[in-house]
């Protein structure tokens, strides 16, 4: 073989590798950097929601993530678990942008894919989550789980997404004129990057002191992975007791 033959031949391997792994990426998500979290699975939620007898749409583009290291812990998503409603009235509705189980399964073939899981099962469910991202499957929120969006509240309402005094939880199954009403809620696999509209609609948020009595059942639990990154107070608000 030439002198003059062999680099182009190595130039053309290494073409030849470089679009094999990047086909073979094509499909799955995006690579975390993070050494203990990887993301398998990409989808965005679209949810409508009546308030006052308006409605109003709204989206966050969210991550299922699996812990690479088994340390205890829960890998944190900052953006796209939130899906976030600026009001007429200047109010703020905050929904969780999470998958309840039975959503996650129906996207990972029926297993239960948990963010530990090893070996034949994890595989499985990657393999399922890959087609359920190329072929954008979709999966209704409202009927696969329950109406529960969390544990006690679905969401959060603040009083002023400029200048946030007060807030209170709300779940969709009460009873009060005065709570959001779910309308639709779908979730659709979708190989895109964690996205959501909070900075741009509520940053006063992402500056506020939420006081509460139980910090799991407050915005500051819902926010905490987002407040890490920006831990300045601008503002105080305390919880609206009913």
């Amino acid at each position: 073989m030439s002198s003059r033959l062999k680099p182009w031949l190595l130039g053309l391997a290494s073409v030849f590798v470089v679009a094999t792994l990047v086909l073979h990426q094509w499909d799955r998500p995006r690579f975390s950097l993070n050494p203990f979290c990887s993301v398998r699975f990409a989808y965005r939620v679209d949810a409508t929601i009546e308030v006052d007898g308006r409605q109003y749409a709204s989206k966050a583009f969210g991550e299922l993530q699996h812990n690479r290291i088994n340390t205890g812990g829960g890998c944190l998503q900052p953006v796209g678990s939130i899906i976030a409603f600026r009001l007429a009235d200047s109010r703020l509705v905050l929904l969780y942008a999470t998958l309840c189980r039975d959503a996650v399964a129906i996207f990972s073939g029926g297993r239960n894919a948990s963010p530990t899981d090893q070996g034949e099962e994890e595989t499985f469910a990657d393999d399922s989550f890959v087609v359920a991202m190329k072929e954008h499957k979709k999966v209704d929120l409202i009927a696969n789980c329950n109406g529960k969006f969390h544990d006690r509240y679905d969401g959060y309402i603040v009083d002023n997404a400029d200048t946030p005094t007060k807030w209170r939880g709300f779940t969709f199954n009460g009873t009060s004129p005065r709570d959001p009403r779910l309308l639709s809620a779908i979730a659709e696999g979708a190989n895109l990057p964690p996205d959501d509209s909070i900075e741009i609609i509520a940053p006063a948020t992402l500056e506020t002191d939420f006081k509460y009595n139980r910090w799991e059942y407050s915005p500051s639990g819902m926010l905490y992975s987002r407040r890490r990154v920006n831990q300045k107070n601008s503002y105080t608000a305390t919880e609206e007791r009913t």
